[in-house]
């Protein structure tokens, strides 16, 4: 699947802040998760979720989210570490279940 600059970014963010680049470990993005999860959505045989998925990526890293969620003009993107957790563990206790369980969410970005 194509995305696009800001889509793909966003996707970097949220991928290096499940696994940020550690001492002697690469990051997500080093190891080339998004573009297998750009891949995997070619896969997705409705329509309707590949289009929400692109959606919420272009969502997570504009200044409208940055702005309502986290109160600032910096982007998901431009945030560290810390505060990108932070952001995933709201998501997760924000008690929308878009994808089933994402209980599973808050015991990745925890153990980070």
């Amino acid at each position: 699947m194509e995305l696009t600059a800001r889509q793909y970014r966003a996707l970097c963010a949220i991928c290096d802040a499940f696994l940020p680049a550690a001492f002697g470990w690469p990051s997500a993005v080093e190891r080339g998760v998004p573009d297998a999860l750009a891949v995997a959505l070619d896969f997705n045989p409705r329509e309707i979720d590949r289009w929400e998925f692109l959606n919420l990526l272009d969502f997570w890293d504009s200044s409208l989210y940055a702005l309502l969620e986290l109160g600032s003009s910096r982007r998901f993107s431009e945030l560290g570490q810390y505060e990108k957790t932070k952001v995933l563990l709201r998501w997760a206790d924000s008690g929308i279940n878009m994808c089933g369980d994402c209980s599973n969410w808050r015991c990745v970005a925890e153990s980070q």
